[in-house]
């Protein structure tokens, strides 16, 4: 360690005869003259041994053998795998069959999109819905539009529903379907002595309930949530 004379402080403030450690400013001045020192006395020796005098090529990969340890460890970390797997097999099993369960519900209840006559690209929305904004019309529509706006904004009552005739709305006649009470208390619908579509019972119904919760409050279930 390096040490100055113009470091020295007075006895009263490092005094050794009572405390054998420097006082702070003492201290921080010290730990800076060595830093200054060793940074201007940096080893100026040449490197020993070039890297390129370094021989890999007699190593030979298959002499290094895992230790005993390291085989055990390997042999207890694939049989922890098969334990896993076996318990994510199960849970995806599980997920599987809930799947399935939504699938064949949807169908039942006519949920799907193409189900939905308003998904029909023959679908006709009477009266029409309002324009988007998006992309700009034509200059000519956007003048159509305003002249409507300030027709609407003339006579606000007789504007209401002065777009609509009854004549334009096409009324379903009679159809050939039947309806009646299921034997499960369902109404089903029938095409002569036929139904279209099926009901699941109750019993059913309430068992497919009980699974679902079942596998939604098993503990594996939520872990991997």
């Amino acid at each position: 360690m390096v040490h100055s004379s113009d470091l020295d402080s007075p006895t009263e403030i490092n005094d050794f005869d009572h405390t054998p450690y420097f006082d702070y400013h003492h201290l921080k001045a010290i730990e800076s003259h060595d830093s200054k020192y060793l940074c201007q006395n940096l080893s100026v020796s040449p490197v020993q041994r070039h890297l390129s005098e370094l021989n890999l090529e007699n190593d030979d990969p298959s002499a290094l053998k895992a230790s005993d340890a390291t085989q055990n460890l390997q042999a207890k970390i694939e049989k922890d795998d098969n334990v896993i797997t076996a318990e994510l097999r199960e849970l995806y099993g599980a997920l599987q069959k809930c799947l399935e369960l939504r699938e064949r519900y949807i169908a039942e209840s006519r949920q799907r999109l193409f189900d939905d006559p308003r998904n029909q690209d023959d679908w006709e929305i009477y009266p029409p819905p309002p324009p988007p904004s998006w992309p700009l019309p034509s200059p000519e529509e956007l003048e159509r539009r305003k002249a409507k706006e300030k027709a609407r904004e003339a006579d606000p009552v007789a504007a209401v529903g002065s777009d609509f005739h009854f004549d334009h709305c096409k009324i379903p006649g009679e159809h050939e379907y039947d309806y009646r009470m299921g034997p499960d208390g369902f109404f089903v619908v029938y095409n002569g002595q036929q139904p279209i579509h099926s009901v699941t019972s109750p019993k059913q119904f309430y068992e497919d309930l009980e699974y679902v919760l079942n596998v939604i409050s098993d503990g594996p279930a939520k872990s991997f949530a």
